[in-house]
């Protein structure tokens, strides 16, 4: 008896492109090239992101074999590393800012540190049920403060870096954006693997991958799923 076929997954949709397919782990399940089939993208090229597995970004030989159609990588991650080795100034001010993010993060985590453990004593504590659920929903009130002062925070360092850099105007990265986007002219859909979630999305911000897509159909599956959301939560549930 052969398997009923399988339910095309939820098309989220986005004012930047004709739909998101989100899928699951490739690893042990590849289900992305029956689902291009079926959604009749594999008749023209698909555009492939693979920076998230950084080093290893070209060895796409199997995704491209298990799609069965023509594939373009985009090559984000050494794309990057020739922007970098060819602008000096952006390289030291990228660098720069990844410093004062991660300083930021380090304050965040002192912060937060002393706040979880403030919320886990407030729980622990006897009190009139009207009063306890008043201090629990004050702590919680105050970490949410916290998330989003930080968020705030690195979004502005973000902003400044692309300012005081003029990012846009860089010789290197509107060469690269012209091929990009030349290139995504071209392609139907564009499958988004997963990898390093960080090294992934900061690349496609680096380019402005998101302002090129032009309508195509995005497969994305594992962290590549992850950078096609607005807000990417990170946590260690130890």
């Amino acid at each position: 008896m052969s398997e009923a076929p399988q339910p095309i997954p939820e098309l989220a949709s986005d004012d930047r492109v004709g739909c998101v397919v989100l899928l699951g782990t490739q690893r042990f399940d590849e289900t992305l090239g029956s689902i291009v089939r079926r959604l009749e993208c594999d008749d023209g090229p698909i555009a492939l992101i693979t920076a998230g597995w950084q080093d290893r970004e070209d060895e796409d030989q199997a995704l491209h074999t298990h799609l069965a159609c023509e594939t373009i990588n985009l090559r984000l991650y050494n794309r990057t590393d020739d922007v970098y080795g060819r602008d000096p100034e952006l390289a030291t001010a990228h660098r720069a800012k990844q410093t004062k993010l991660r300083h930021k993060q380090d304050f965040y985590r002192i912060r937060l540190e002393h706040e979880l453990a403030a919320n886990h004593v407030i729980r622990q504590r006897s009190a009139p049920d009207d009063v306890l659920v008043e201090e629990e929903q004050a702590s919680v009130a105050a970490i949410r403060s916290l998330d989003a002062y930080h968020l705030a925070a690195c979004q502005r360092v973000r902003r400044e870096f692309e300012t005081e850099i003029d990012l846009w105007q860089r010789p290197a990265i509107v060469e690269h954006r012209q091929e990009l986007a030349e290139i995504l002219g071209r392609c139907k859909a564009v499958a988004i693997a997963g990898g390093h979630v960080a090294a992934l999305l900061n690349r496609m911000r680096l380019f402005g991958v998101d302002e090129l897509l032009g309508g195509q159909t995005i497969f994305a599956w594992s962290g590549g799923g992850m950078v096609t959301s607005d807000r990417i939560v990170l946590y260690h549930d130890s």
